[in-house]
């Protein structure tokens, strides 16, 4: 584009508003937080004119790039783009390239694609895929329920998604110190356990041996095989 908006930024060599700006990094960093990322993340288009695009990108506030997983658009979806599509090869029928086009809800220099988002016959909001076939959109095909987050919340949303994993981790880590903890005290009561047995089987022997009579031996050593089953470790122990 020859004439950008005052407000334009560069963003990764590609002029931007400021808000497209804010919310790749973010969106990106999530993605790869994630484990989706595909390949290597890679910019198409952020303010531009390609006439492919229809001068949804001439203002700023809608993005091109070559993440067009269900999982991406999900993700876009919730963080603020729920005009975010996976456009296959041709989807223009005069061979466009495959892409994700993706529109920030709630950025102020999106004027030429909000449509996509309100217009009854193209708009997100209405179950529509954003593009003009025969004037009207198809249903949409991303992963719905929209969020209906701006791009600010969505920011915001990812953030707290990180948080909640951090303090997930956290709690997991103390249950595991918890357990390591529990098993070397249910270890060392084990031993204890165990010795403790051991004194009581040698005396009930020594015993047997000292008794005389008949019918009181036999009492000693039912109770020694009592106190020996006891000794037998538990299943769970093993």
């Amino acid at each position: 584009m020859s004439d950008l908006p005052s407000y334009a930024v560069v963003f990764e060599g590609k002029p931007a508003c400021p808000c497209l700006a804010a919310w790749y990094p973010a969106f990106r960093s999530e993605l790869a937080r994630r484990g989706w990322t595909v390949g290597t993340f890679h910019i198409y288009q952020l303010i531009g004119g390609e006439p492919q695009s229809g001068g949804t990108h001439t203002s700023g506030g809608a993005g091109d790039d070559n993440q067009t997983s269900d999982n991406a658009i999900w993700l876009a979806r919730q963080m603020g783009a729920d005009a975010s599509w996976h456009r296959p090869v041709n989807w223009d029928g005069d061979n466009g390239i495959a892409h994700a086009h993706r529109v920030l809800r709630g950025c102020p220099h999106n004027g030429p694609a909000r449509y996509q988002y309100d217009s009854t016959t193209q708009g997100v909001d209405h179950n529509r895929d954003g593009l003009s076939h025969g004037g009207r959109g198809a249903p949409d095909d991303g992963p719905r329920p929209l969020s209906q987050r701006t791009w600010r919340e969505g920011i915001e949303w990812a953030k707290q998604q990180e948080d909640d994993m951090a303090n997930a981790d956290e709690v997991l880590a103390a249950v595991e110190r918890i357990e390591r903890k529990f098993d070397t005290f249910r270890k060392a009561s084990r031993e204890r356990d165990q010795a403790f047995r051991k004194t009581v089987l040698g005396r009930l022997d020594a015993l047997a041996a000292e008794v005389t009579d008949d019918a009181t031996k036999a009492q000693v050593r039912a109770l020694r095989a009592d106190v020996a089953a006891l000794a037998e470790p538990d299943d769970d122990e093993t």
